[in-house]
């Protein structure tokens, strides 16, 4: 593949068929007094190689031998990206009255081309000296804007016949932009001059400049002048390059897509090569780990409106937000970037669900006189996000016994585990065991799993508390006249004894020893383990005596294994004198 850029040279389109080579007319006509004939040559499409090109004279009418001054074979090159070239005939001149006479000239071969159909062309030399064709100029210049041309085509002097004279074109330009086709032009009797006029397309195609190649052939009453009978036109482009963007300047894709593709386009076509370099941008939260693109190059050929930019995702399994990433062009040529249409967001989207949130365990002891116990919660998986919840607390327990900490907790992204610390108070009462039901609540960026509760319990870790049972409070009755009566005091334990427990009784008031009697072997009260009751038995005895009411007072000592009840240390037995 080659090409020129900026010279004025269309780059041929990339094919490995080699270009054909022709006359560009089939006849031509000259005379004598011409010393040397030009014969143009053509290729369909110009190469960056040379081109060479074999050809013969054959007799006709006219004899090679004797009409003309150059040998009867030959060759002829075409420069490197030249579409035309000129084969050079000479003409003897003999002074001799004779007839119109004809040339044959074949091509033979060709060296990096393939011979066209027109590869015979006939020369006719005419018997008498004729008038002279010419362009006016050589060359001329003009911006596409400014429409038609009118090329002039002159006599050196006024025919005294129709002139005909054959004009072919090549050239960068295409047949669209001058309308301009093989033809052949009259010049009619006794006038000197004609015009050959181009109908100038003004596109807004950005393009090269581009030439308009015209050559005239003689055809009948006048021969080109030597030299003279090429005219290049040139047509100035116009237009500014075209705007060049992302179109759309922002899209979402999910990353489970494998590849996302963003486009880049142009308003218009160009005829030129257009270039420009892409690369991710600073200003994206997508990471390196969600995406591959690496920095490159897009190239619109000539007539290329779009070109794509392939971005490929990563599918994870991480629970994230949507991410972003910018990818910018620069470094743009023969195009001019849109501004903020110069850069695409593209929005890459999670396809993850969030991880479950639970309980490592769901349950745990806690001794009252641990200051700390730790509670441990988990995700299934680690998050891209910040997990959020709450606790909330049910139970036995209260605030007196177990305190949680007064926030909102937090798990950090791709952490898994969160420990929370829980405060055990520590009390002096002996109590039941008691439980604080804690529950996950109010999860963000998370649900909660199938152990979404935890059940501390709270081991007691004072011994049993000693009081009088209070369904059986102080009593009063009739001493009666004779025999006894028995009155239970019941004490009881807060739980059961794991050790002997021995409670002392002190007895007071004013009953005396003939009033009234303890069981034998209910003072002290001795509660093995196990046991949670006991009983005091009060015996009273009856008589006749006139006397006062007395009392009987029972009041718990200080116990060994057990602590005393804030309650109920102390019952009063009041005997009623009946007499």
């Amino acid at each position: 593949m080659g090409g020129v850029v900026g010279c004025g040279f269309k780059t041929p389109a990339p094919t490995d068929a080699l270009p054909k080579v022709s006359f560009s007319t089939g006849e031509s006509l000259t005379d004598e007094s011409v010393g040397s004939a030009e014969i143009r040559l053509v290729l369909s499409f110009p190469t960056g190689d040379p081109v060479t090109v074999q050809y013969e004279v054959t007799d006709g009418t006219a004899k090679a031998e004797t009409d003309l001054t150059s040998k009867s074979s030959g060759e002829v090159t075409f420069e490197p990206f030249k579409q035309t070239a000129k084969l050079q005939i000479g003409i003897a001149d003999d002074n001799m009255e004779e007839n119109e006479e004809a040339l044959q000239l074949t091509l033979k071969s060709a060296d990096g081309a393939e011979l066209g159909d027109l590869s015979k062309h006939t020369l006719h030399i005419s018997a008498t000296k004729l008038p002279r064709v010419r362009f006016a100029v050589a060359a001329s210049s003009d911006g596409e804007q400014t429409g038609p041309q009118n090329f002039a085509i002159l006599l050196d002097k006024v025919a005294t016949q129709d002139v005909i004279v054959k004009y072919t074109w090549t050239g960068t330009s295409e047949l669209a932009d001058h309308g301009i086709v093989d033809g052949v032009l009259t010049i009619p009797t006794n006038q000197s001059s004609q015009s050959l006029r181009a109908l100038i397309n003004n596109d807004n195609i950005d393009e090269d400049d581009e030439t308009i190649d015209l050559e005239l052939v003689g055809q009948a009453g006048a021969i080109v002048e030597p030299g003279l009978g090429e005219h290049v036109h040139t047509i100035v482009d116009d237009d500014l390059p075209p705007i060049m963007s992302f179109a759309p300047a922002a899209s979402t894709v999910s990353e489970g897509a494998g590849t996302a593709t963003l486009t880049v386009s142009l308003a218009l076509p160009s005829e030129k090569l257009v270039t420009v370099n892409y690369a991710v941008a600073p200003g994206g939260t997508a990471s390196a780990a969600d995406y591959t693109l690496a920095a490159g190059t897009l190239t619109f050929p000539p007539g290329t409106t779009t070109q794509t930019i392939s971005v490929t995702l990563a599918d994870d399994t991480l629970d994230e937000d949507d991410e972003t990433l910018q990818v910018a062009l620069s470094g743009a040529s023969n195009a001019t970037l849109s501004g903020t249409a110069a850069v695409h967001t593209l929005t890459i989207a999670d396809n993850d669900n969030p991880p479950t949130l639970e309980f490592q365990q769901a349950a745990s002891n806690a001794s009252e006189g641990t200051a700390t116990h730790t509670v441990n919660v988990k995700l299934s998986a680690a998050s891209g996000r910040t997990v959020q919840f709450s606790l909330a607390r049910s139970g036995t327990s209260s605030a007196a016994d177990l305190t949680l900490p007064a926030t909102t907790f937090t798990i950090a992204p791709g952490a898994t585990t969160l420990a929370i610390n829980l405060t055990v108070l520590d009390d002096t009462e002996d109590d039941d065991n008691e439980t604080a039901i804690l529950t996950l609540t109010g999860p963000v960026n998370a649900t909660i799993g199938p152990q979404g509760t935890h059940t501390v319990t709270i081991i007691d870790n004072d011994g049993p508390t000693v009081r009088f049972d209070p369904a059986t409070p102080d009593q009063s009755a009739n001493e009666e006249d004779n025999g006894t009566r028995t009155f239970i005091y019941r004490v009881i334990l807060s739980a059961p004894a794991t050790t002997q427990i021995s409670v002392p009784i002190t007895r007071g008031g004013s009953a005396s020893s003939f009033d009234y009697d303890i069981a034998s072997g209910d003072i002290p009260v001795v509660f093995q383990p196990g046991q949670t009751t006991k009983d005091i038995r009060v015996i009273v005895g009856g008589d006749r005596t006139q006397e006062p009411n007395d009392t009987v007072t029972l009041t718990i000592g200080t116990p060994t294994n057990a602590t005393k009840a804030a309650d109920n240390q102390t019952r009063t037995h009041t005997i009623v004198n009946d007499d």
